[in-house]
């Protein structure tokens, strides 16, 4: 068994995420500037992933998460915990 464990995907719920944060318009620029490949990835992208890991090509992969992320090494958006 695989896995794909995606990175930020310009979804249309991260959309609503950051659009959300518009009072803090350096969101999407933080986000940026912790992924490698400086964008966020597309669903397409995800796809490419499953149809690679469904394919004869990758019949000798077993057992592994392909991380399909930009190359993030570290916390994409900071946690925030509320103050109860």
């Amino acid at each position: 068994m695989n896995a794909i464990a995606p990175g930020a995907v310009e979804t249309d719920a991260l959309k609503m995420y950051l659009d959300y944060h518009t009072k803090d318009p350096a969101m999407r620029q933080m986000m940026l500037a912790r992924t490698h490949l400086q964008r966020n990835g597309t669903p397409e992208g995800v796809a490419a992933a499953a149809l690679y890991l469904s394919s004869d090509g990758a019949s000798w992969v077993t057992g592994k998460v392909l991380e399909v992320d930009g190359g993030f090494g570290f916390e994409l958006l900071p946690r925030t915990i509320p103050d109860l």
